[in-house]
């Protein structure tokens, strides 16, 4: 009888997972790099911007390929920046919990998958529940930026980073018109929505490939009370809704505005009554009590007032006077981005030599000059008059946003906030609200304001054309002479003079609103003058001291 011989015939067979997980740590030593990690959360924070300034400024696009009404149509941005506040008060600590890396390959897979689907929607209904879907997957990834490259990044880096960050902020502002411009004049409106669902999923490769597998970071040691999470995040999402379509409204006149506003106060009371009876371990509101914590806040709200001259005032105004598409008044405002990204890494170098406190306050100065000069438009005004005003701008603002962020970033520094994950994510949590409902009410404050001046000066416009005023008359003898040089019988001539002194008073309303508007935001830079002169010192003055 053969005995049968126990030896392994391979002698390699042992070996294989051993030599199956060297060759796959080898694989991920090539492809893994904590570079593309960055560049990820960089690109998702570019387009979480982009994304809704594309379906806001799209939005008439939209509308028009959907056969929808104008108040049908304004809720579907609305709807898509719920979801994404909804998702962006949860989505820090989510990325403290489960880790970036899960929390965003999530997140990608889901809004692009959604926003792929999106135009393909046969009624407002199917469109708005893929974009609040969408909203869903976009809303982690501006949030989580800050968080990861303070945590991915030694301080010195972190803060050359801050020069990268501004794109994100500041860049959208001024490629939005003339990108969705690009895609309506020589694409389907259907872009507005497949354009981020061609960008996001290389978010998902760089962030698979970049951002290395973390263990969760929760220990089960305190229960979190995510109960109290899901009621602040449906409480400011109401609460936002309620803001974006106030002015649409007509405020407390409207029980739908009235019905949000009250939901939002009810979720926001539950959250402090659930806090009060089950304090959240994963909260630390203690880091929230600090003076120059919520003046920075301040700053980062009224900041978002600057942004408004380029995404609000100058298109209403070309729009407006001179029927601009939005491809057009991209071209007035896109090369505003180039002072921005040559400005932004000089900031940085400016910081580390000195008091972040004077950079900060450089910016709004230039910002407010940049205001004042906007306001003296004039219905002549063509795209060369911007220049000037717009360089001031945007030399300004790469001042406030990477001031502001270094700022920050000192404060949580010197907090320890840093190495203390929940810390950490409740100071982030706590900017990134400012920031997501700054937008709205920013926003619902101008318009407001537009619509009372704009009242305000169609009546003393109209006041002043009196019959028998010389002004007035020789007004009218000009609209007869342009009239009569058209030719035509006399009826069509006196019509045609009336639609010309119409579009004259619309055109001094419109302007002189218009100015309002730029000298409106310029007092609010002016107020954030003194709120940094009441800054205290900055608890670093280089960033070599955080080490």
């Amino acid at each position: 009888m053969t005995a049968v011989s126990t030896a392994n015939p391979n002698p390699t067979a042992g070996d294989e997972p051993a030599v199956s997980s060297r060759v796959e740590r080898d694989v991920r030593a090539v492809f893994t790099h904590p570079a593309l990690g960055i560049l990820g959360v960089l690109t998702a924070g570019l387009i979480s911007v982009l994304s809704g300034l594309l379906l806001s400024v799209g939005l008439a696009d939209v509308r028009a390929g959907m056969r929808l009404g104008v108040d049908e149509a304004s809720w579907i941005p609305t709807v898509y920046n719920m979801a994404l506040v909804f998702m962006g008060i949860l989505s820090v600590h989510l990325g403290t919990i489960f880790g970036h890396r899960r929390v965003l390959l999530v997140a990608s897979a889901v809004s692009a998958t959604a926003f792929l689907l999106a135009p393909l929607a046969a009624t407002r209904t199917q469109l708005m529940f893929l974009l609040a879907v969408a909203g869903l997957g976009v809303g982690p990834f501006y949030p989580l930026i800050l968080s990861y490259l303070l945590r991915a990044l030694p301080l010195p880096l972190a803060v050359f980073g801050l020069a990268v960050y501004v794109i994100d902020v500041l860049v959208p502002s001024y490629l939005g018109n003339w990108i969705e411009g690009i895609i309506s004049n020589y694409f389907t409106w259907r872009w507005i929505f497949w354009t981020p669902a061609l960008v996001i999923p290389f978010v998902f490769v760089f962030v698979y490939f970049g951002i290395p597998r973390a263990e969760v970071n929760y220990d089960g040691g305190e229960r979190p009370n995510f109960a109290g999470f899901f009621y602040a995040a449906w409480g400011f999402a109401f609460l936002y809704g309620a803001i974006d379509q106030g002015e649409r409204l007509d405020w407390f006149e409207s029980g739908t505005f009235a019905g949000m506003l009250l939901a939002a106060v009810l979720m926001l009371g539950a959250m402090a009554v659930r806090r009060l009876w089950v304090p959240n371990p994963l909260v630390r509101f203690r880091f929230l009590n600090d003076r120059n914590l919520i003046l920075l806040g301040a700053l980062l709200l009224l900041f978002r007032l600057s942004l408004l001259t380029t995404n609000l005032l100058i298109p209403a105004f070309l729009s407006g006077l001179a029927d601009y598409r939005p491809l057009q008044t991209g071209r007035v405002v896109w090369w505003g981005l180039i002072p921005q990204i040559v400005v932004a890494p000089l900031v940085v170098i400016l910081l580390v030599k000195l008091d972040a406190r004077l950079i900060l306050a450089a910016g709004f100065a230039l910002a407010a000059a940049a205001c004042l000069m906007f306001g003296r438009i004039n219905p002549r005004w063509s795209d060369v008059d911007f220049f000037n005003p717009l360089i001031l701008q945007t030399v300004g603002q790469p001042f406030i946003v990477v001031a502001l962020v270094f700022s920050i970033l000192l404060l949580v520094v010197a907090k320890g906030a840093t190495s203390k994950p929940w810390e950490l994510a409740t100071t982030t949590t706590f900017f990134q609200t400012v920031r997501l409902l700054g937008g709205a009410i920013t926003a619902a404050v101008v318009r407001h304001f537009i619509t009372v001046q704009n009242k305000f000066h169609a009546m003393v416009v109209t006041d002043n054309l009196q019959p028998g005023d010389w002004r007035t008359a020789e007004h009218l003898r000009g609209f007869a002479r342009q009239a009569a040089a058209g030719g035509g019988a006399p009826p069509e001539q006196a019509a045609q003079a009336s639609r010309l002194a119409g579009a004259f008073i619309k055109q001094q309303v419109l302007t002189l609103t218009v100015a309002d508007g730029f000298y409106f935001i310029g007092e609010a830079m002016v107020v954030c003058l003194i709120l940094v002169a009441v800054l205290r010192a900055m608890p670093l003055a280089s960033p070599a001291e955080g080490q």
